[in-house]
Protein backbone atom coordinates (compact mmCIF):
# COMPACT_ATOMS: atom_id res chain seq x y z
CA UNK A 1 0.00 0.00 0.00
CA UNK A 2 2.43 2.64 1.22
CA UNK A 3 5.06 3.53 -1.31
CA UNK A 4 3.04 2.16 -4.24
CA UNK A 5 -0.65 3.08 -3.89
CA UNK A 6 -0.17 5.91 -1.38
CA UNK A 7 2.60 8.02 0.09
CA UNK A 8 4.18 6.19 2.93
CA UNK A 9 4.62 7.93 6.24
CA UNK A 10 3.63 10.56 8.75
CA UNK A 11 6.86 10.43 10.76
CA UNK A 12 8.05 13.76 9.35
CA UNK A 13 4.76 15.35 10.45
CA UNK A 14 5.17 13.86 13.92
CA UNK A 15 8.75 15.13 14.21
CA UNK A 16 7.63 18.61 13.18
CA UNK A 17 4.78 18.63 15.71
CA UNK A 18 7.03 17.41 18.52
CA UNK A 19 10.00 19.61 17.47
CA UNK A 20 12.36 16.62 17.31
CA UNK A 21 14.62 15.19 14.65
CA UNK A 22 14.07 11.87 12.90
CA UNK A 23 17.03 10.34 14.75
CA UNK A 24 15.41 11.26 18.07
CA UNK A 25 12.11 9.82 16.86
CA UNK A 26 13.75 6.44 16.29
CA UNK A 27 15.53 6.54 19.66
CA UNK A 28 12.39 7.53 21.60
CA UNK A 29 10.44 4.54 20.27
CA UNK A 30 12.85 2.00 21.74
CA UNK A 31 11.66 0.02 24.75
CA UNK A 32 13.70 -0.51 27.92
CA UNK A 33 15.47 -3.48 26.30
CA UNK A 34 16.34 -1.51 23.15
CA UNK A 35 13.58 -3.18 21.14
CA UNK A 36 11.77 -1.26 18.43
CA UNK A 37 8.21 -0.63 19.61
CA UNK A 38 7.13 0.48 16.12
CA UNK A 39 7.96 -3.00 14.88
CA UNK A 40 5.84 -4.43 17.70
CA UNK A 41 3.03 -2.05 16.72
CA UNK A 42 3.21 -3.19 13.08
CA UNK A 43 2.96 -6.82 14.24
CA UNK A 44 -0.06 -6.09 16.43
CA UNK A 45 1.88 -6.96 19.59
CA UNK A 46 1.22 -3.63 21.31
CA UNK A 47 -1.50 -1.00 21.06
CA UNK A 48 -1.04 2.59 19.89
CA UNK A 49 -1.60 3.65 23.51
CA UNK A 50 1.28 1.45 24.69
CA UNK A 51 3.49 2.79 21.91
CA UNK A 52 2.86 6.44 22.80
CA UNK A 53 3.18 5.79 26.53
CA UNK A 54 6.65 4.35 25.94
CA UNK A 55 7.51 7.21 23.56
CA UNK A 56 6.35 9.80 26.12
CA UNK A 57 8.42 8.16 28.83
CA UNK A 58 11.57 8.14 26.68
CA UNK A 59 11.17 11.64 25.25
CA UNK A 60 9.79 13.43 28.32
CA UNK A 61 7.12 14.81 25.99
CA UNK A 62 3.54 14.32 27.17
CA UNK A 63 1.63 12.71 24.29
CA UNK A 64 -2.04 12.12 24.96
CA UNK A 65 -3.27 11.33 21.45
CA UNK A 66 -2.41 8.83 18.75
CA UNK A 67 -0.21 10.97 16.52
CA UNK A 68 -0.11 8.18 13.94
CA UNK A 69 -3.84 8.67 13.54
CA UNK A 70 -3.96 12.45 13.87
CA UNK A 71 -1.10 13.25 11.49
CA UNK A 72 -1.46 10.53 8.85
CA UNK A 73 -2.74 12.04 5.62
CA UNK A 74 -2.20 9.42 2.92
CA UNK A 75 -2.43 10.61 -0.66
CA UNK A 76 -3.52 8.08 -3.27
CA UNK A 77 -1.72 7.74 -6.60
CA UNK A 78 -4.67 7.77 -9.01
CA UNK A 79 -2.61 6.22 -11.82
CA UNK A 80 -2.13 3.11 -9.65
CA UNK A 81 -5.85 3.04 -8.79
CA UNK A 82 -6.61 3.18 -12.52
CA UNK A 83 -4.17 0.30 -13.16
CA UNK A 84 -5.73 -1.81 -10.39
CA UNK A 85 -9.19 -1.16 -11.83
CA UNK A 86 -7.99 -2.20 -15.30
CA UNK A 87 -6.59 -5.46 -13.90
CA UNK A 88 -9.84 -6.19 -12.09
CA UNK A 89 -11.97 -5.41 -15.16
CA UNK A 90 -9.94 -8.07 -16.97
CA UNK A 91 -10.79 -10.62 -14.28
CA UNK A 92 -7.62 -10.53 -12.17
CA UNK A 93 -7.79 -10.75 -8.40
CA UNK A 94 -5.84 -7.92 -6.76
CA UNK A 95 -4.96 -8.16 -3.08
CA UNK A 96 -2.89 -5.92 -0.85
CA UNK A 97 -0.11 -7.18 1.42
CA UNK A 98 0.84 -4.31 3.67
CA UNK A 99 3.16 -3.72 6.60
CA UNK A 100 1.08 -1.30 8.60
CA UNK A 101 -0.11 -0.32 12.03
CA UNK A 102 -3.65 -0.25 13.39
CA UNK A 103 -3.89 3.57 13.21
CA UNK A 104 -2.94 3.73 9.54
CA UNK A 105 -5.05 0.68 8.68
CA UNK A 106 -8.13 2.32 10.22
CA UNK A 107 -7.46 5.59 8.38
CA UNK A 108 -7.20 3.78 5.05
CA UNK A 109 -10.47 2.00 5.86
CA UNK A 110 -12.14 5.30 6.76
CA UNK A 111 -10.97 6.90 3.53
CA UNK A 112 -12.02 3.88 1.45
CA UNK A 113 -8.47 3.35 0.17
CA UNK A 114 -8.65 -0.42 0.62
CA UNK A 115 -11.94 -0.76 -1.25
CA UNK A 116 -10.07 -1.09 -4.55
CA UNK A 117 -8.64 -4.45 -3.42
CA UNK A 118 -10.32 -7.84 -3.35
CA UNK A 119 -8.72 -8.41 0.05
CA UNK A 120 -6.16 -6.76 2.34
CA UNK A 121 -3.53 -8.74 4.27
CA UNK A 122 -2.19 -6.50 7.01
CA UNK A 123 0.87 -7.22 9.13
CA UNK A 124 -0.71 -5.91 12.34
CA UNK A 125 -3.57 -8.42 11.98
CA UNK A 126 -1.46 -11.33 10.75
CA UNK A 127 1.34 -10.95 13.32
CA UNK A 128 3.97 -11.23 10.60
CA UNK A 129 5.35 -8.73 8.11
CA UNK A 130 7.41 -8.46 4.98
CA UNK A 131 10.16 -9.46 4.33
CA UNK A 132 9.47 -12.52 6.50
CA UNK A 133 8.67 -15.30 3.99
CA UNK A 134 5.94 -16.56 6.35
CA UNK A 135 3.58 -13.74 5.31
CA UNK A 136 3.91 -14.74 1.65
CA UNK A 137 3.41 -18.44 2.46
CA UNK A 138 0.24 -17.67 4.45
CA UNK A 139 -1.17 -15.56 1.63
CA UNK A 140 -0.36 -18.26 -0.92
CA UNK A 141 -2.25 -20.77 1.25
CA UNK A 142 -5.23 -18.50 1.89
CA UNK A 143 -5.47 -17.47 -1.76
CA UNK A 144 -5.04 -21.09 -2.86
CA UNK A 145 -2.53 -20.01 -5.45
CA UNK A 146 0.79 -21.25 -6.72
CA UNK A 147 3.71 -18.89 -6.14
CA UNK A 148 4.41 -18.70 -9.88
CA UNK A 149 0.84 -17.48 -10.49
CA UNK A 150 1.31 -14.48 -8.20
CA UNK A 151 2.64 -11.10 -9.29
CA UNK A 152 3.95 -9.08 -6.37
CA UNK A 153 4.77 -5.37 -6.56
CA UNK A 154 6.68 -3.57 -3.79
CA UNK A 155 8.95 -0.57 -3.33
CA UNK A 156 11.39 -2.40 -1.00
CA UNK A 157 14.03 -4.57 -2.63
CA UNK A 158 14.23 -6.83 0.46
CA UNK A 159 10.57 -7.77 0.05
CA UNK A 160 11.07 -8.41 -3.66
CA UNK A 161 14.05 -10.71 -3.05
CA UNK A 162 12.20 -12.80 -0.47
CA UNK A 163 9.14 -13.12 -2.72
CA UNK A 164 11.35 -14.21 -5.63
CA UNK A 165 13.14 -16.72 -3.41
CA UNK A 166 9.86 -18.58 -2.86
CA UNK A 167 8.93 -18.49 -6.54
CA UNK A 168 6.70 -15.42 -6.75
CA UNK A 169 6.99 -13.12 -9.77
CA UNK A 170 8.08 -9.85 -8.19
CA UNK A 171 8.62 -6.35 -9.52
CA UNK A 172 10.43 -3.52 -7.75
CA UNK A 173 8.18 -0.48 -7.98
CA UNK A 174 9.67 2.77 -9.30
CA UNK A 175 6.77 4.44 -11.10
CA UNK A 176 3.27 3.75 -12.37
CA UNK A 177 4.54 3.98 -15.96
CA UNK A 178 7.14 1.24 -15.43
CA UNK A 179 4.60 -0.87 -13.56
CA UNK A 180 2.10 -0.56 -16.40
CA UNK A 181 4.75 -1.80 -18.85
CA UNK A 182 5.60 -4.71 -16.53
CA UNK A 183 1.92 -5.74 -16.30
CA UNK A 184 1.02 -4.92 -19.92
CA UNK A 185 0.33 -8.55 -20.89
CA UNK A 186 -2.40 -8.61 -18.20
CA UNK A 187 -4.02 -5.48 -19.58
CA UNK A 188 -4.69 -6.79 -23.10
Amino acid sequence: MAGVVTNSSCMKNICTKLCIGLDDFYIFQLDSDGGNTYQNLSLGLISPEEYWSNFSHNSNIEISEDLFKELYKPEVDNSIIFLINELKIRGHRVVCCTNTIESHFREHLRLGNYSIFDFVYSSHLMGVKKPNPEIFKRIIDIERSLPEDIYFIDDDVRNIEVAQDIGINAHLYFSSEKLEKYLSHFLL
